[in-house]
């Protein structure tokens, strides 16, 4: 009787219990996660067109067979962009649909899709140039190009999905004086033109009023002048906003468009058509993005499930030693953004070679990436992207034309 109570009260020495024995949960989890990092790594090295080594033989065949083939990046990186055409050329897509409002496409569609000179001529000039998001830099422009030229002779197009950005008052002024056919449209276009062309980041300053006047004076005009009065007075929302409120409601134009343009295509083209998306890493997560938003990504995604279509993402970043260019034309490392993104993850980087994460193994341990307190944010980009690509010796990408100093002390 008296083992009995001692043995209920936890008295009673005997063997040890069996777990007592077993590795504790730390160097389980920290076993798991390294079995999982040697299932996950891969080495990848650019030469010239070509991503080798074994990461870059997965990509390119992952990439190839994507019905959408989504990227991801840090932005203003040279490496990054050849190695986003590298995955386009694979994948065969016609259609670019990118980080640039609808003005951007429009204008700058009919230069890329020639070999003229004419899209370089027109970026020889600064304030041209620096109208635009991205494309304004060299290589941006070459990644366009890939998936906008073929040998075919066949052209390709470029969907802008983004709000119109804030220093493309120029532009968005040419484009609304193309649609203009009245007297009173033209008249209202001439006097909005001096809001939009005030200084470099005029649209963030539009009064209200100016967008009312072009309301009143195309109520009647043409629905492309309406859709572009009512995305410009949105843009100029965005840029008042912050947080939650700017970002919530530029995620949900690009969803509008990229289903409008979607829908377009596969009318066209009878059947849903092959897409390269390019934006920032935010934009095409799962779910609820780092800004928590429902993204992109989650939507596209979604959409591709519906239609049968398959898709196939990436997130490509420029490593610790690595540097990007800013849109003023400077350029910084990338180190602070890499590691951010990455958290611990950052540290399993290598000096010798840039590599891949195929993120199926990483995923497979979902409560050991928390327990051993992978960041949030890599988490987040863990379970958005099927690849995440840390380059080595990125440099940054090049502006056709940089901005000038005084434009940014306005």
């Amino acid at each position: 009787m008296l083992k009995v109570i001692l043995a209920a009260l936890g008295l009673v020495c005997g063997p040890a219990l069996a777990q007592s024995t077993a590795p504790n949960q730390a160097q389980q989890d920290q076993d798991r996660f390294e079995k999982a990092l040697s299932e996950s790594v891969m080495p990848l090295m650019q030469s010239g067109e070509a991503l080798t080594g074994t990461g870059g033989a997965w990509l390119t065949e992952k990439a190839a067979k994507a019905g959408i083939l989504m990227i991801g990046e840090m932005h203003g990186v040279a490496d990054i962009a050849r190695a986003a055409s590298t995955l386009a050329r694979a994948n065969g897509a016609r259609i670019y649909a990118a980080e640039v409002g609808d003005t951007a496409a429009w204008k700058l569609n009919p230069l890329l899709v020639t070999s003229d000179g004419a899209f370089e001529a027109y970026m020889a000039d600064a304030r041209r140039a620096n109208s635009f998001a991205f494309l304004n830099m060299r290589e941006e422009a070459d990644f366009a190009r890939t998936v906008m030229r073929h040998s075919d002779g066949q052209r390709g197009e470029m969907w802008g999905l983004d709000q119109e950005f804030i220093t493309s008052g120029p532009v968005l002024m040419e484009r609304l004086a193309s649609l203009a056919r009245t007297p009173a449209q033209k008249e209202a276009v001439d006097k909005a033109r001096p809001d939009f062309e005030q200084n470099f980041f005029a649209l963030s300053k539009v009064p209200k009023a100016t967008f009312e006047n072009l309301r009143a004076a195309f109520a009647k005009g043409s629905p492309a002048a309406q859709t572009l009065i009512e995305d410009t007075a949105l843009s100029n929302d965005i840029y008042a906003a912050l947080g939650y409120a700017q970002n919530a409601p530029r995620e949900e134009l690009m969803k509008r468009k990229f289903l409008m343009h979607w829908r377009k295509a596969a009318k066209a083209r009878g059947g849903a058509p092959k897409v390269v998306m390019k934006f920032g890493s935010n934009h095409l997560q799962a779910g609820l993005s780092t800004t928590m938003v429902p993204a992109l990504g989650g939507f596209v995604r979604n959409l591709a499930l519906m239609e049968g279509k398959n898709t196939f993402s990436v997130f490509i970043l420029c490593g610790p030693d690595g540097a990007q260019r800013a849109f003023d034309g400077s350029a910084a490392s990338c180190q602070k953004e890499f590691e951010g993104a990455l958290g611990k993850l950052a540290a399993h980087a290598r000096s010798d070679t840039s590599i891949v994460f195929n993120t199926a193994p990483l995923r497979a341990i979902a409560g050991t990436l928390k327990r051993l307190n992978v960041g949030e944010d890599a988490r987040q980009y863990i379970f958005s992207y099927d690849a995440l690509v840390v380059l080595n010796d990125a440099t940054p990408a090049t502006h056709f034309a940089t901005p000038k100093p005084e434009w940014f002390q306005q």
